[in-house]
């Protein structure tokens, strides 16, 4: 992924702390306070995923299970 996108598209230890989408695309604003944009999201942050709840539309709580 990192070879096809670059180094500027991927991001790597970030903690994602909002996502919002509409017409234009989708906007990821991270812990740290940067954000970044595009026309999609690619989460590859594991089973206890932090952008699950927000593709699935459901509160954190009820998308992984014993948090």
């Amino acid at each position: 992924m990192l070879d096809f996108w670059g180094r500027d598209k991927v991001q790597f230890g970030k903690r994602v702390e909002r996502v919002s989408e509409d017409d234009t695309g989708v906007s990821v604003t991270f812990t740290d306070g940067t954000t970044a944009v595009g026309d999609f999201l690619i989460a590859a942050d594991g089973s206890h995923s932090a952008v699950r709840p927000y593709v699935l539309d459901t509160p954190r709580s009820a998308a992984t299970p014993g948090t």
